[in-house]
């Protein structure tokens, strides 16, 4: 049986240019499995890949994961001689693909131990694994590339109407309205601007969070005052059929940072703010930083971090390689999370100890792709005059608001 097992596996490669032991050592811990014809031979509800397949006689359909029994999905077939698994064996995961056989299939299948010694002992096999992962990489950016290059074409350009800028209904008071009551509801909707509107719900005046410094909080005015006496009078208005271009014009002549969407009666439709028109130009790498750097809250640096997001996708769309984009990421992940230990260190004393804050992981390798979690530290020097026990719950009283805050911003805690 060895040697029929070993004269069967010569006719394909690798097996045809793999040492004569190394080849023997296969022949001799493979088993021979059957399976009839629609039967599962490996899907990722088996869990755990815990065997290499090597097909012996007949055809096994692949179906990728999500896919369908499509023709295009029953089109991707494997015959006498091909391996799989190989993959998921390697990474020790369930496989990503389903493996049935489309007639009587026979395969030879090599345990997972015996798989990785093989690998250690055969340089042709070991050779022919890596080349294959390598494509599977290949494969996936470029799928990845394809699915992102798609969406970046759907989305919204600087071409577009502020009809399709405009992400939310706009939120909007009357002009006798009280200082108080617009503050707390900017402070309630997360919002950057209020719009003042008549009866008629046509826009009278604007009202900006510089503004509540500006006009309220430095001269001392009253918050029971009506907005009308601290608003900008006559916003700018455009057309919902005007475009992000149009807008764009409108906030560099004037100095403003919002413009108004109005329909054609003049009645309010929607607010667009600079940062939208800054998301769909699409944001650098000089701006992101800037931004980060300048943050003065979490919600700052949270929408900074989406930024990151979306122009390491872009930068994969274009064909950059996976090594700078993953140093990429990780770079403003870096100043991320730096910014956040900074903020947090305006509520926590910790003046006079040397610390550091540690990175391990992905983010310490400069690793990190668009999903990441948590994985950090803190060493300090407790000298011989400070109290140990006291120092200690203030380093974990302030690495708990960090981690909180990180968490808020897209890095999730370590599970």
């Amino acid at each position: 049986l060895v040697s029929a097992c070993i004269q069967l596996l010569q006719a394909y490669a690798p097996f045809d240019q793999m040492e004569a032991e190394s080849l023997r050592f296969l022949a001799e811990r493979v088993k021979l499995a059957h399976y009839p014809k629609g039967a599962l031979i490996l899907a990722s509800e088996m869990g755990v890949a815990r065997t290499l397949h090597i097909v012996q006689r007949g055809q096994v359909r692949v179906r990728r994961s999500g896919g369908s029994s499509s023709a295009e999905s029953a089109s991707i077939t494997l015959g006498p001689g091909s391996c799989f698994s190989i993959g998921a064996l390697m990474a020790q995961r369930e496989s990503s693909s389903a493996y049935i056989a489309r007639d009587e299939v026979f395969c030879y299948e090599l345990p997972a131990e015996d798989f990785f010694s093989l690998t250690q002992k055969s340089t042709v096999f070991n050779l022919f694994c890596t080349q294959y992962i390598a494509g599977l990489l290949r494969q996936s950016q470029q799928q990845l590339q394809l699915q992102f290059a798609q969406r970046a074409a759907e989305q919204k350009t600087m071409n577009s109407p502020l009809a399709r800028v405009i992400t939310r209904d706009p939120v909007s008071v009357a002009p006798e309205t009280p200082v108080r009551q617009v503050v707390e509801l900017m402070a309630s909707r997360h919002l950057g601007s209020m719009v003042v509107v008549d009866s008629g719900q046509q826009p009278v005046g604007i009202f900006t969070l510089s503004d509540v410094l500006k006009r309220i909080v430095l001269p001392g005015a009253s918050l029971d005052q009506a907005i009308e006496a601290v608003m900008s009078p006559q916003p700018r208005t455009l057309p919902l059929a005007a475009n992000a271009h149009d807008a764009a014009l409108a906030m560099a002549m004037h100095r403003v940072r919002h413009v108004l969407a109005v329909d054609e009666g003049g009645r309010l439709k929607g607010v667009v703010s600079e940062r939208d028109l800054f998301k769909l130009q699409g944001a650098g790498l000089r701006q992101i930083r800037h931004a980060i750097d300048s943050a003065t809250s979490i919600e700052v640096l949270r929408h900074a971090r989406e930024d990151v997001r979306q122009l390491a996708l872009t930068m994969l769309a274009e064909g950059v390689g996976g090594q700078e984009i993953t140093q990429f990421i990780s770079t403003l992940n870096d100043t991320v999370t730096r910014r956040i230990i900074e903020l947090n260190l305006d509520r926590h004393d910790l003046y006079g100890i040397d610390w550091a804050w540690l990175s391990f992981g992905s983010e310490g390798r400069d690793e990190q792709t668009f999903t990441t979690d948590q994985d950090n530290g803190i060493v300090y020097i407790c000298t011989d005059i400070m109290d140990r026990e006291q120092t200690q719950l203030r380093f974990l009283e302030f690495a708990r608001d960090v981690n909180q805050d990180l968490d808020k911003c897209g890095f999730p805690l370590c599970k």
